[in-house]
């Protein structure tokens, strides 16, 4: 009988979703499937609404603040987002941040 052994030494892989390579909404889209498996989840997890969530997702809104935590979550460029979302124009908006700013005191 032979029995297998184990190694001390198991490398574990980083999850699915860190490892695609986001340049279109599409890949994100997968991404974010493979992260969630749900919108639903994920719009409770980022404390927004679905139905905005998904507009965002889809191409149809830019949000700036569901943008920001996008780019926070998935490690995105600049220069990703302004390709994700064409209609924002500028990133990050530098009033966003100052209103942010004085908001937080």
């Amino acid at each position: 009988m032979v029995t297998g052994t184990t190694s001390s030494r198991t490398q574990v892989a980083p999850p699915v979703w860190q490892a695609i390579k986001i340049d279109s909404l599409r890949s994100l889209n997968r991404a974010v499937g493979l992260r969630w498996q749900n919108r639903q989840v994920m719009a409770a997890e980022l404390d927004e609404n679905y139905t905005t969530l998904n507009d965002v997702l889809a191409g149809r809104l830019q949000v700036y603040r569901i943008v920001a935590k996008i780019q926070k979550l998935f490690a995105l460029s600049d220069a990703t987002i302004l390709k994700l979302w064409p209609l924002l124009r500028r990133w990050p908006r530098p009033d966003l941040e100052e209103r942010a700013m004085r908001r937080a005191g």
